[in-house]
């Protein structure tokens, strides 16, 4: 049924990208604690990931991970966040997290 819901009247399929559904919140749902935490560290990584080159982005990574364990911690949260809401980068994202 999803399947036919994507294909235009000509047959061909909609060109829309796909988002994920995953954190999408409607006026009945609440954000709870571990909903903040996860988008709180997903920015810190975003922040962090915008460095203009690959080496120098993965460098400051290893830096972050090794000062505390909740550094960490943190950081493997905000990938595993990137995973599951980035349909599109998280193969980019899951082989960050297995670097890390």
């Amino acid at each position: 049924l999803s399947e036919m819901a994507e294909k235009d009247s000509r047959g061909g399929s909609n060109t829309r990208p796909k988002t994920s559904k995953l954190f999408s919140y409607s006026l009945l749902d609440m954000k709870d604690d571990v909903d903040e935490r996860l988008e709180q560290c997903h920015r810190v990584l975003s922040s962090l990931m915008t460095s203009t080159r690959e080496a120098e982005m993965y460098e400051q990574l290893n830096m972050k991970v090794c000062r505390s364990s909740q550094d960490h911690e943190e950081t493997v949260l905000a990938l595993l966040f990137s995973i599951l809401t980035d349909n599109s980068g998280a193969s980019k994202w899951y082989s960050t997290l297995t670097m890390v």
